[in-house]
C-alpha cells in the first residue's frame, strides 16, 4: 500500500502523533495506521501534544482543530513560537475553505473533514504526506552535502599555495583567491576589476595572450606557460600557470579560471643547474684541447725523431707509434666538433683515421682502400681502442699484405650490430700460413689487438683464402 516504507514501521522517529480529544475515534485512527504500516500513539489534549511533540519530535502530527484546552491552530502557532517545525494533517468536523486557507498558510500538508470515508482516506493523506517528508530529506540532505562541499572548497581555496584567479574574456581579473596576499602581496580585494596583462612582464605578455587565444579556440584545459609576474614589492617573479575555460550549455566560453603557483626558487635552481653545466662544459672541452695538442706535440716529436733516424726497422717502428698517437689525435679533433663530448661518430672517426694512415705509410705500392662504414655512435672510451685495432690492422695490410707486388685492394667494413659493433679487415694480398708466419702478424701489433679486443669483449677470428680476412666482432 502506499506510504509503507519498511524502515518507518521499526524507527521511533517516524512515529505519528494523533492528537484527538474523542477516545474511541483516536483509537480507531491508531488502528486504521497501524494496519496501513505505520506507527502511531495519541494524546488528548493541545498541552499534551506540544509536551510530546517537544520531546520526542515525531515524524507528523495528525490535528484536530477542537481540542478541550485549545484549538488545532493555536497549538501550531504555540509550536512556532517556540521554533518547532512539524508536518501536519487537520482534522475537523466541518468544512470550512477560510479555515483550510488559514491551516495552509501555516503549514498544513493536508485538510480531511471528518465524514464517512475520512478513515478510508486517511492512510492515502497520510501517505502523500509522507512522500512530501521524504522528499524534504533528501533535499535536506543534498543542501548539507553540497554546503559541505562548498565548506571544503573554500578552505582549500583560502589555504591553497596556489593562485585562483577568474578571468573574463576581455582580460579583466573578477577574483582572486585569498593566497593572492600571501604569494604576490596586497590586498586580493583590490585586484579585481584590472587587466591580468597588467601583472605580467612586458616581455612576456604576447606568450601569455597566445596562450589563452589557444585555450578559447580549443574550449579546453591547457599545459600553461612560465611568466613573469609583479610582486607587490616591486619585483618580478616567476609563475607557471594555467586556466580552463568555462562554457555555457551552448559551448560557448564565458569566462576562465586559472591556477598559477610561483616557481621563482626552482626557476633559480634550475639555471644555477645550467650554469654549472655550461662551466662543466667549457672545462671539459678545454681538457680535450689541451689533451689533443699534448698528443699533437708527441705525434710530431716522434716524427720527427723518425726524420733522423738512420735505421730502417727503427724508423718503422717510429712510424707505427706515430700511427698510434695519430688514431688518439683524431678521436679528440672529433670530440672538440661535437657538442655534448660523450659519443663520436664512428663513420666520421674511422674514416679520419684510414687517411692519416694512408698519410703516415707514404709507399711506392697502389693500394686501393674501400670503406663501408656504418653511421653509428660509440663511446669515447670504447672508441680510441676500436681506433687502435683498426691502426694495427691496417698498418699490416701496408707493411705486409702486398710484399713483391704492385699493389692490392683492402676492404674496411663495420657494422653496428644489436650487441655491438663488427670489424672486418679483408685483403687481396698474400695471405699467411700461421699465426707466426706474415712478419707481424704474430707480433707486438697483433698483442695489442688481441689485449684491446679483450678490453672491448670482443672475439677475433682470422683466415687466409685468396687474401687475409680478420674480424673483431663486439657482439655477444
Amino acid at each position: 500500500m502506499e506510504g509503507r516504507p519498511e524502515m518507518q514501521q521499526k524507527r521511533p522517529e517516524n512515529t505519528l502523533l494523533v492528537v484527538e480529544d474523542d477516545h474511541g475515534l483516536r483509537e480507531l485512527i491508531i488502528r486504521v495506521l497501524e494496519k496501513a504500516g505505520y506507527l502511531a500513539e495519541g494524546v488528548s489534549s493541545g498541552r499534551e501534544a506540544l509536551e510530546r511533540i517537544a520531546s520526542s519530535s515525531p515524524v507528523a502530527v495528525l490535528l484536530d482543530q477542537s481540542l478541550p484546552d485549545m484549538t488545532g491552530k493555536e497549538v501550531i502557532i504555540a509550536l512556532l513560537e517556540r521554533d518547532i517545525v512539524v508536518p501536519f494533517i487537520v482534522m475537523t468536523g466541518q468544512g470550512d475553505e477560510r479555515f483550510a486557507v488559514e491551516m495552509m498558510k501555516l503549514g498544513a500538508a493536508d485538510y480531511l473533514i471528518k465524514y464517512i470515508d475520512f478513515l478510508d482516506s486517511l492512510p492515502l493523506a497520510v501517505g502523500r504526506l509522507f512522500k512530501v517528508i521524504e522528499n524534504k530529506r533528501a533535499v535536506e540532505a543534498a543542501e548539507a552535502r553540497l554546503k559541505e562541499s562548498e565548506e571544503r572548497f573554500r578552505f582549500l581555496v583560502n589555504h591553497s599555495g596556489d593562485l585562483i584567479w577568474v578571468l573574463q574574456l576581455n582580460g579583466i581579473v573578477s577574483y582572486v583567491s585569498p593566497s593572492w596576499k600571501n604569494v604576490v602581496g596586497g590586498d586580493p580585494g583590490s585586484i579585481a576589476g584590472k587587466e591580468f596583462l597588467s601583472f605580467i612582464h612586458p616581455d612576456d605578455q604576447a606568450l601569455f595572450h597566445e596562450y589563452t587565444e589557444k585555450v578559447l579556440a580549443a574550449r579546453k584545459t591547457m599545459g600553461g606557460p612560465k611568466y613573469r609576474s609583479l610582486h607587490h614589492d616591486g619585483t618580478w617573479r616567476w609563475h607557471e600557470g594555467r586556466i580552463t575555460p568555462v562554457c555555457a550549455d551552448d559551448g560557448s566560453v564565458l569566462y576562465f579560471v586559472g591556477v598559477s603557483r610561483d616557481i621563482t626558487e626552482q626557476r633559480r635552481a634550475e639555471e644555477e643547474v645550467q650554469r654549472q653545466l655550461n662551466e662543466k662544459e667549457l672545462l671539459l672541452k678545454e681538457v680535450h684541447h689541451r689533451v689533443k695538442n699534448n698528443i699533437a706535440t708527441i705525434e710530431h716529436l716522434l716524427l720527427l725523431q723518425a726524420g733522423l733516424c738512420v735505421h730502417p726497422e727503427a724508423q718503422g717502428a717510429l712510424q707505427e707509434a706515430v700511427s698510434r698517437v695519430e688514431s688518439m689525435h683524431i678521436l679528440y679533433q672529433k670530440l672538440l666538433l661535437t657538442d655534448d663530448h660523450q659519443s663520436v661518430s664512428v663513420k666520421e672517426y674511422v674514416e679520419s683515421l684510414l687517411e692519416s694512415l694512408v698519410d703516415v705509410f707514404k709507399t711506392d705500392k697502389l693500394i686501393t682502400i674501400e670503406k663501408d662504414i656504418a653511421d653509428f655512435r660509440m663511446p669515447p672510451e670504447r672508441v680510441v681502442s676500436f681506433g687502435i685495432i683498426i691502426n694495427e690492422l691496417v698498418t699490416n695490410v701496408f707493411k705486409y699484405a702486398f710484399q713483391g707486388r704492385p699493389g692490392g685492394f683492402v676492404r674496411v667494413t663495420v657494422r653496428d650490430g644489436e650487441g655491438g659493433a663488427c670489424l672486418v679487415i679483408a685483403d687481396d694480398g698474400i695471405g699467411f700460413a700461421g699465426e707466426s708466419d706474415g712478419g707481424d702478424q704474430g707480433g707486438f701489433g697483433l698483442s695489442l689487438v688481441r689485449m684491446l679486443a679483450k678490453q672491448l669483449g670482443a672475439t677475433i677470428s682470422m683466415r687466409s683464402d685468396g687474401g687475409t680476412t680478420v674480424t673483431v666482432d663486439c657482439g655477444p
